[in-house]
């Protein structure tokens, strides 16, 4: 039986670790936490966060949903889980996520930028903007990007103008040693 005060120095072990990124140290952390406690909050949502960095977007989401079995209502589990969907391409299913964080606070500035990944993801530029903007609006501190085409486009044309002189004086100094 693991006492509370061990329960307490794993999870700051496991901060630790994970701020120095050995994910692999994090995880067994939390595993010895949730081998005595298999619903500890805390350590769940660790352990999904170890997960996505790994890139097992479905096992995040199995953590996710313990936590929200027993808060429905979780933040950071309904965000994780929206995020761990879209990036396996679950788009429809992460939409709802990231509905409920904003219908639960219509300021929240990480739902409307998830809602506003989704569109981007899924082609509809115009509806991403609009969801962006609102997270920019409600998140100034966050320093979200707008998606605005206008200047990749720009940054486009520039290249190939570069490209372009650079052809041309190869042609003209070809042109100069003959």
């Amino acid at each position: 039986m693991v006492s509370q005060k061990e329960i307490d120095e794993y999870l700051e072990k496991a901060k630790k670790q994970y701020k120095k990124r050995r994910y692999d140290k994090v995880l067994v952390f939390y595993q010895k936490i949730l081998i005595e406690k298999p619903k500890h909050k805390e350590a769940l949502l660790g352990r999904a966060q170890v997960y996505q960095h790994n890139e097992e977007f479905l096992e995040a989401v199995k953590d996710y949903n313990q936590v929200l079995e027993s808060e429905p209502l979780n933040r950071e589990a309904l965000l994780g889980k929206g995020n761990a969907l879209m990036l396996s391409d679950y788009f429809d299913e992460a939409l709802p996520c990231f509905n409920k964080v904003i219908e639960l606070n219509s300021k929240d500035p990480d739902g409307h930028y998830g809602k506003g990944l989704i569109y981007y993801y899924t082609g509809d530029k115009t509806e991403a903007r609009v969801w962006y903007n609102k997270a920019i609006q409600y998140g100034p501190e966050k320093n979200y990007r707008s998606y605005d085409p206008v200047p990749i486009k720009t940054i486009l044309r520039s290249v190939e103008a570069v490209f372009l002189i650079i052809v041309v004086i190869i042609i003209v100094l070809i042109v100069r040693s003959l």
